[in-house]
């Protein structure tokens, strides 16, 4: 196989992604959903094994979300991509790629759901705004990535001219918050009432 030695420009920098009042506003939104999950997977200790599990994961998830909203850090996989592809003179291919990397996501994110199941059941049944609004900023996850990767750009300046991905995401982490929150005062009044 012949290896191509030509350089790929990185576009990755440590620099703010989204300097927006919006940007910024949905950032702190994620961090602190975060950070209350983790409140409420610190002050789980001691019930259910199973949900303990799942507000740490969720606390991992919306952090690492809000650190990357403005760190772009998918940015940088898809330059290594882009590199490697053409190191080995793939670039034609890059687009199958890019599908076979978000497709692999998602089955990464079945296989998690599908090992997680019961607890996941229980969680949802217990915590119903918590998986409603985390299965919505997941689903926006997804669809960005296949809008910006996938689908043409016409249909993409069609929904950035409405605005519909900073309201789909701002409703879904508003959810999660009021969840969030809501998760905490009962997990505080079961602590009260074990005193």
């Amino acid at each position: 196989m012949i290896i191509n030695t030509a350089s790929v420009e990185f576009r990755w920098s440590l620099q703010v992604g989204d300097p927006t009042v919006s940007g910024w506003l949905i950032t702190a939104a994620y961090i602190f959903v975060g950070l209350m999950s983790f409140k409420v997977f610190s002050g789980s200790k001691g019930y259910d094994l199973q949900e303990y599990k799942v507000w740490f994961y969720l606390a991992l998830m919306f952090f690492g979300l809000g650190m990357n909203k403005q760190l772009d850090l998918q940015t940088i996989i898809s330059d290594v991509g882009r590199w490697v592809a053409t190191r080995l003179n793939l670039m034609e291919y890059r687009h199958l790629f890019k599908r076979a990397f978000i497709f692999g996501l998602f089955v990464s994110l079945v296989s998690f759901v599908w090992y997680y199941r019961i607890p996941l059941k229980s969680f949802i049944k217990k915590y119903r705004i918590v998986g409603f609004g985390s299965a919505l900023v997941i689903f926006f996850i997804f669809a960005r990535a296949l809008s910006f990767h996938i689908f043409s750009i016409p249909f993409n300046e069609f929904l950035a001219h409405f605005e519909v991905y900073l309201v789909w995401e701002a409703i879904a982490l508003t959810l999660t918050l009021v969840g969030v929150l809501k998760a905490m005062h009962m997990i505080y009044e079961s602590s009260e009432s074990h005193k």
